[in-house]
């Protein structure tokens, strides 16, 4: 008996998932999120997981082959046979171990110091178990050993946790935005004014926490890793099944790993942009791999939650997904050649064309109008440091150049293959016209940004080529694999030995560095920030204020204190609560509304504290901000990580009314009275 109610259950939990995202946005937008609005979500969703099924059942009675593309990952004909399964189990427990140990690696450097990367705390002995556990993990598949599909989706869950594990209080500037804008959602229902993205990650993480009483920093911190984890591993299998006439599970398994080769950070960290990543790369290989009504309609849902979450990873899918569908019922004649046209087109220029209109709602931090501008790389011959680091610095600090030797293999195997499978040709048409609106993105004005997050557009535009590759890229891996397996003894077990390797590499290099080769420079928020930010707001009173602070001091007061304190405020206090996670900037109108910390870092009181670190910290700088808000008192605070810290603090002392130090020095806070 085959258990196919397995391959169904895996395939409602992607539609149950994407509904919700999809309908909880929706109702969101034009209700709210309170307890009706999650009500009706879920009747919604549960609406639709049942029409769902019912295709699903009406597709089952329609062909008799429906088994036929259901993996052995998710479903296997099962012979009960106790002697064997106790023997496989047995074979299973080493690379337990090794997992349990990587955990509790991990767990031992758990900190709530303010760091750039990870790896300061984290032994060495981690990754020589990761190294370990995952060659253990390459024998166990040679072996052809039972239960591998849910230890590589142990593995991939463990590649992608270092960060939500080692920071305690969270990593990066927007999580705590995000986190920040759902508690305020939790209390009230809604935050205004109310954007069309970023939803679909809002009530994910508003229903898991409502529903299973997750706490929303968890169900925050989790949702990335763990569902890139759970759903690319099986995803992956079912595409890569269709295309290869003689499949074999050693081989495809394999595959699943040494992808992990290729950098995963949009998976190791929760926000909108790397949720709609992977709701993107689901969406393709459900739509490579369609063979009827179910995967069509996951196709669409996946594309739509993808659209849900943000438009820059959604957009893409929705027009990718839809010229799938449209083509597998068009004639091979003038019909698909105006699809594909269109496509191009509409891939090239609708992205642009959203960010242009962005860009123009958003009110220009400064004068300089200059496009964002698109660095260009050079090769790197690592020789300075020990011979490791050297080694991992040959890959990491040529990445670039390997990442577009595989995309010009994938372009070249798309173009071999456009013939055999057309859908390929919309992949690669898909990709080209999205390549042709990074270069077009990189030439638009986005002065409303920090000049350092300029090129974040563009970059994201780039991500979803790269996203588009991967589906080519996993059946070249297939490929490259089974040439390993054929190969030599020696020359196997050297080329798997050397991927092992690289796997662990790429690890390291897929999370924030910090060493004589690269500095991230991007603080995460720590202890003593959010202490500064307590010991500010206790100092103060009951009189307004506003602070001079980093992004991740201010960032720690709004996950501290939340949408709270604005100075110019509307008339409606819910109208500019959400002025910070809306990414808006200051225009000069004095009804604008100004957080009392420098967020966003576009706007005027993140210039005033640049001019403070940069120029010279003086009262009358400190002033600038007092006249800008209205508020009679100015705080200054400075971390010791910034450069020139002791300069800074001995100039900050001569004008100051008042100073204090946090943790023997770690931060420094000056108190100007106007």
């Amino acid at each position: 008996m085959k258990l196919v109610w397995k391959k169904q259950i895996f395939y409602f939990a992607i539609a149950a998932l994407c509904l919700v995202a999809i309908t909880g946005a929706a109702i969101y937008y034009f209700y709210a999120l309170n307890w009706p609005g999650i009500l009706l979500t879920l009747i919604l969703s549960a609406l639709g997981v049942w029409f769902f099924s019912r295709q699903i059942f009406v597709e089952k009675k329609e062909t008799s082959d429906i088994n036929d593309i259901t993996p052995k990952f998710i479903i296997k004909k099962i012979k009960i046979d106790w002697k064997k399964i106790t023997l496989n189990f047995f074979w299973l427990i080493p690379y337990f171990f090794f997992f349990i140990f990587s955990f509790l690696f991990l767990l031992k450097a758990r900190t709530s110091a303010s760091l750039t990367s990870p790896w300061q705390v984290v032994s060495a002995r981690f990754f020589i178990v990761y190294i370990l556990a995952t060659a253990y993990l390459f024998w166990l598949i040679l072996k052809q050993s039972r239960f591998m599909g849910w230890l590589i989706v142990a593995h991939y869950f463990l590649s992608f946790s270092v960060l939500w594990i080692i920071f305690k209080i969270g990593y990066g500037y927007d999580p705590f935005i995000h986190q920040a804008t759902v508690k305020l959602i939790d209390q009230q229902g809604f935050v205004l004014p109310k954007t069309p993205y970023y939803l679909g990650q809002y009530s994910l993480v508003l229903i898991a926490h409502k529903l299973f009483f997750i706490p929303i920093v968890w169900a925050d911190k989790l949702l990335v890793p763990l569902l890139a984890a759970i759903t690319l591993p099986p995803t992956i299998y079912l595409f890569l099944k269709k295309y290869f006439s003689k499949f074999s599970f050693v081989i495809c398994n394999l595959s699943f790993l040494i992808l992990l080769i290729l950098p995963f950070s949009i998976f190791t960290l929760t926000v909108p942009q790397n949720l709609a990543y992977l709701f993107l790369l689901l969406a393709i290989l459900f739509s490579l791999f369609a063979g009827g009504r179910a995967e069509i309609i996951l196709s669409f849902l996946l594309a739509l939650a993808a659209l849900a979450v943000h438009p820059a990873a959604g957009v893409p899918a929705l027009l990718f997904v839809s010229a799938i569908a449209v083509c597998r019922y068009a004639g091979k004649s003038v019909a698909r050649k105006i699809i594909y046209a269109s496509l191009f087109l509409l891939a090239a220029g609708v992205l642009p064309l959203l960010f242009y209109l962005s860009s123009n709602n958003s009110a220009a931090a400064g004068t300089d109008t200059a496009g964002a501008g698109l660095a260009i790389p050079i090769i790197v011959f690592p020789r300075q440091e020990n011979i490791i680091l050297d080694f991992i610095y040959f890959f990491l600090g040529n990445e670039w150049l390997i990442l577009l030797i595989l995309s010009v293999l994938a372009a070249y195997a798309i173009y071999r293959w456009r013939k055999k499978n057309p859908d390929f040709t919309i992949l690669g048409i898909t990709a080209f016209g999205l390549l042709a609106a990074y270069f077009i993105t990189g030439r638009l004005n986005f002065n409303f940004l920090i000049s350092y997050e300029r090129n974040d557009y563009a970059l994201r535009i780039l991500f979803d080529v790269f996203i588009f590759l991967i589906p080519v890229l996993a059946i070249l891996a297939c490929k490259f694999i089974n040439l390993i397996l054929n190969a030599k003894p020696f020359i196997k077990y050297s080329w798997l030995a050397f991927l092992v390797i690289l796997i662990a590499v790429s690890l390291y290099g897929s999370y924030p560095r910090l060493d004589n080769y690269y500095n991230s420079r991007d603080f995460t928020t720590g202890a003593d920030d959010l202490a500064a930010v307590n010991w500010i707001a206790q100092d103060s009173g009951k009189n307004p204020y506003v602070v001079l602070a980093d992004q991740q001091v201010s960032v720690g007061a709004l996950w501290t204190f939340g949408f709270s304190h604005y100075f110019n405020e509307f008339p409606s206090r819910e109208g500019c609560r959400s002025f910070a996670a809306a990414g808006c900037v200051n225009t000069g109108k004095s009804n604008v509304p100004i957080y009392f910390y420098p967020i966003p870092t576009g706007g005027p009181l993140y210039q005033i504290y640049l001019q403070m670190v940069y120029q010279k910290p003086d009262r009358a700088t400190a002033l600038q901000a007092a006249d800008l808000t209205g508020a009679k008192t100015v705080y200054f605070v400075i971390n010791k990580y910034w450069t020139d810290f002791d300069k800074i603090v001995e100039q900050a002392k001569i004008e100051a009314s008042s100073f204090k130090n946090i943790n023997n020095g770690t931060i420094y806070i000056f108190k100007y009275l106007k």
